[in-house]
């Protein structure tokens, strides 16, 4: 089964570019301007060489930097004054380069981080983080609705580099609900649902015909109709009905495609390639009565998906899975344009080791890969790719390798094994 993809696009197949600098990518910051066109000229470039026709990446973060606020006051801290021109100039360059490149932009409004609270030893901008009473104070949420998203979506909600607007990322790692929320502020369910559905009917409204929406939602197990034979946790936070009836019966308040995500540590039920999309009825809805069979009438993608080539799957097996299970899209978690060029962390490391060992793993032949990892070795990075790319930096390394060159030699033969 394959779905075809989302509409004209066809099946989406890409990365994560979520950030070059996080939450300052466009526009100005207290830390300065943070906006970087030739990383994104040379990632797209990258990318569309590789085969990769869409790319995912972060807007205002934690709000750190965008959108503008009264800082005035504690009490007005969250409250939405406008978007800086700078930023429309930034984010307006990055999408025309990503247009010269053929490559296609979801754009990701927040991500759940905005609900942390920043340490002092963090040394955050005046602004970051901590804006929980956005999404829950109505004349907060209105506020950003109107100095913000309503100006960006007309600006830029019709440009021909945009796939589809991504309102929240993985909203319920800070949603009270969920029972796993990890943020230092919680936000009920209803006002999160409230503030999607709004952001979903300014987006339709004025992007116009074709606009897309969606939500990326951080696990299949929050996009799973309830039944009988379904585990008690499962959940369908984002559909139709659930959104329209949030914001005042607002029939422009829906998704038009469904999104979850996969990391190894997901098993069994909530491993989106164990089943097909249709299993998952919920973010984009199903039809079909009780005691019928659902089928989805939305297309379903995986939005983050992060290989593991020592437990569950490689890079090949992702994307090979996702289009034979009928899922619309796969987009790599993570590309990071610094890669090889600078050694931060070994994170950092870990996560450039993936462009070369797994996230452009369908079009990298054998000695493209040995070149690159000579380059990974002339950086002195190759130990910290093969400790971190089973996905745990401490100590990996030495129980794939065991010491020994035999053992060391089996986990590279395992990385060449999923390329062409």
């Amino acid at each position: 089964m394959d779905s075809g993809g989302i509409g004209s696009l066809g099946f989406l197949t890409g990365a994560n570019l979520p950030w070059i600098n996080y939450g300052w990518d466009y526009g100005p910051c207290a830390w300065g301007r943070g906006y970087k066109p030739e990383a994104f000229d040379a990632a797209f470039a990258d990318l569309t060489s590789r085969g990769a026709n869409c790319v995912r990446l972060w807007v205002f973060g934690d709000g750190r930097a965008s959108p503008s606020f009264d800082l005035s006051t504690p009490a007005t801290r969250s409250l939405t004054t406008g978007i800086h021109p700078d930023f429309f100039a930034d984010f307006g360059d990055m999408l025309g380069k990503a247009a010269k490149h053929n490559i296609k932009v979801m754009p990701v409004l927040w991500d759940f981080i905005a609900m942390n609270i920043p340490k002092p030893t963090d040394k955050p901008t005046p602004q970051q983080g901590g804006h929980g009473a956005l999404f829950t104070d109505p004349n907060l949420a209105n506020a950003f609705m109107e100095n913000a998203l309503r100006p960006l979506i007309q600006q830029f909600g019709a440009h021909p580099a945009i796939a589809a607007w991504d309102i929240f990322n993985e909203p319920e790692w800070c949603v009270a609900e969920t029972g796993e929320a990890t943020t230092t502020q919680k936000i009920p369910l209803a006002a999160m649902r409230t503030f999607i559905g709004r952001a979903c009917s300014i987006v339709h409204n004025e992007g116009g015909p074709g606009t897309l929406v969606t939500v990326g939602s951080a696990s299949v197990k929050w996009s799973w109709e309830k039944t009988e034979t379904r585990p008690s946790w499962c959940s369908d936070f984002w559909g139709d009905d659930a959104l329209v009836a949030s914001n005042n019966g607002d029939p422009a308040s829906f998704l038009d495609f469904g999104q979850t995500h996969y990391y190894p540590w997901m098993k069994k039920e909530i491993d989106p390639f164990v089943n097909q999309p249709e299993t998952y009825c919920g973010g984009g809805g199903c039809s079909g009565g009780q005691g019928q069979k659902k089928q989805r009438q939305k297309p379903l993608i995986i939005g983050e998906a992060q290989a593991n080539l020592l437990q569950t799957y490689s890079a090949a097996a992702l994307l090979r899975n996702a289009r034979e299970r009928g899922y619309a899209g796969l987009l790599y978690w993570s590309y990071k344009v610094r890669v090889f060029l600078e050694r931060e962390t070994e994170r950092e490391v870990a996560e450039g080791a993936l462009v070369v060992g797994a996230l452009l793993l369908f079009s990298l032949t054998k000695n493209e890969f040995k070149k690159k990892k000579q380059e990974v070795d002339d950086k002195g990075g190759w130990d910290d790719f093969a400790k971190c790319v089973g996905g745990e930096c401490e100590g990996a390394f030495a129980a794939v390798s065991g010491g020994g060159p035999g053992k060391a030699e089996k986990f590279i033969n395992r990385v060449f094994g999923g390329f062409k």
